[in-house]
């Protein structure tokens, strides 16, 4: 299995839709940090902002609601058509008969989620690692022009998804926050491979079901919950709209993980038992 999950990942890595979405990620975080250091230039080290808190995924940074508003799409990208390729050349059978169905499945959902999950977390890390090399002395201000530990900005933080962290350290917040939405891209994943064992004809058409998961979600949800339930805010960090409840975000998470496993395994047992007539 782990020889398979390796394989699955490298294979993936080497996909166009993992290098340009990467690609794709990496020159928004880049250009978003290039973009604020011109317009720092000048500054007393004082009025800089912190390396964590100057991010593409800021919810208050440039292009970041454009971000939010394209997830759905670029989730897709780096792992959603690993199994519908194999399936149009025809070598998922082969692939099954040598490694075994459940190893096939297995790995590549799995290889599928770590990928998707290091394509939606490792650019946002290095653009931090970028902000500290260009100003090693670090900033205090935040993008909203308040102190980033003054008492404003602190009430104004309890209102994030785990507002808490960010008192202890802006970094521990920022890293959880990239854990989240890379697990949430991760998942993702998942739910459209589960829904490639369906064997679509035309392969675009696995653009739609997280979108249009993701869209009638946000239709409903607000008719049953009384508290915040769109996407945008979730996916962005510092974002201080109140009313978030992490365990929607996670609820969310946890519904696209399940649906792609089940559908994978109702789908793969179909499969045998067919193959078995």
């Amino acid at each position: 299995m782990f020889r398979l999950l390796k394989t699955d990942i490298h294979i993936l890595m080497r996909k166009k839709g993992f290098q340009a979405t990467f690609l794709l990620l990496m020159v928004y975080a880049l250009g978003t940090s290039i973009y604020y250091a011109y317009q720092q230039q000048g500054l007393d080290a004082s009025e800089l902002y912190h390396p964590a808190i100057l991010s593409a995924i800021n919810s208050d940074a440039r292009h970041a609601a454009l971000f939010a508003t394209w997830f759905p799409i670029l989730a897709v990208l780096p792992a959603g058509f690993s199994l519908a390729g194999e399936q149009k050349a025809g070598t998922d059978i082969f692939l099954m008969t040598r490694a075994g169905g459940r190893n096939y499945y297995g790995s590549k959902l799995l290889a599928g989620f770590l990928v998707s999950f290091v394509t939606f977390t490792l650019p946002f890390l290095l653009e931090v690692a970028f902000q500290m090399i260009i100003f090693p002395q670090g900033g205090g201000n935040t993008m909203t022009g308040w102190p980033m530990y003054s008492p404003t900005y602190l009430e104004y933080s309890e209102r994030f998804i785990f507002g808490g962290l960010y008192r202890i350290s802006p970094y521990l917040y920022y890293a959880v926050h990239l854990l989240l939405l890379g697990t949430f891209a991760g998942c993702g994943a998942v739910f459209v491979l589960g829904i490639s064992t369906f064997r679509l004809k035309f392969q675009a058409l696995l653009f739609v079901p997280l979108y249009l998961f993701l869209y009638v979600v946000g239709q409903v949800a607000p008719l049953i919950f009384d508290f915040t339930t769109n996407l945008n805010w979730y996916l962005l960090a510092y974002d201080a709209v109140e009313g978030k409840q992490p365990a929607y975000y996670i609820g969310l998470m946890v519904v696209m993980l399940v649906t792609g496993c089940l559908l994978t395994a109702v789908n793969f047992r179909r499969s045998v038992g067919t193959a078995r007539r």
